[in-house]
């Protein structure tokens, strides 16, 4: 009897959960649709407006600018031109003249002093007095010869003949005789101070006198340079 009282309900729980089940749908289906007829809408608080009142301009007026046609102002107004100075010409300093380089081997026309020709010591000068010419008994007189024969000096002629050679001519020895020393060399474009030399007379003495056109011969003891006046 227990076991069919069981049986029973568990026949019946089924059916059970179907109906409720069906209640629930139509139960959802009928709010969804008084829902949709506005049955529980609100109606909605209506939203307060506010104004705001408009804010005065205080900027005060700007002065209104006419415009002048272009004629009155000129009118008015004469235009002024102005007139742009020449240009200044620049003045250049002239170049100076281009010297010339030298060419290799050319001598300059000036030499300078310590390229003068220099006689060296031992030159040996052959003169002819100019005239005769007598040793005093004290001190000396003054006589001048000339050059017979040019000197030159590495091929160039430094002293040309018939230069002109002062002479000092003095007195010495037992029994007295001449005695001569070169004092300078000396033509119108050079001279040449001689500080050694000895002369030898070759030929025309006459005691105390030399005869004009007397031999001399005069070698140089120091060197000597030869300057361009």
């Amino acid at each position: 009897m227990a076991d069919e009282q069981q049986h029973s309900w568990w026949k019946s729980l089924p059916g059970i959960l179907t109906t409720a089940t069906g209640f629930v749908a139509a139960l959802s289906g009928l709010v969804a649709g008084l829902n949709q007829l506005g049955l529980f809408r609100r109606e909605q608080a209506a939203q307060p407006v506010t104004v705001t009142a408009p804010v005065p301009d205080t900027t005060p007026p700007r002065p209104s600018t006419a415009t002048v046609p272009e004629s009155a102002a000129r009118a008015v107004a004469p235009e002024t031109v102005r007139v742009a100075p020449p240009p200044q010409a620049r003045l250049r300093p002239a170049a100076p003249p281009a010297t010339p380089a030298p060419t290799p081997g050319e001598s300059t026309a000036v030499a300078a002093p310590d390229q003068a020709p220099r006689l060296p010591k031992g030159s040996a000068l052959e003169l002819a007095l100019a005239a005769r010419a007598c040793a005093p008994a004290n001190g000396q007189n003054r006589a001048t010869a000339r050059l017979l024969a040019p000197v030159k000096l590495k091929g160039s002629t430094v002293l040309p003949a018939n230069t002109t050679a002062v002479l000092r001519l003095s007195r010495g020895g037992t029994p007295a005789a001449p005695r001569l020393r070169l004092d300078s060399l000396v033509r119108e474009d050079l001279a040449a101070v001689v500080s050694a030399s000895n002369a030898r007379i070759r030929n025309g003495i006459d005691g105390t006198c030399l005869r004009q056109g007397a031999r001399i011969v005069v070698t140089l003891g120091a060197a000597v340079p030869i300057r361009r006046r």
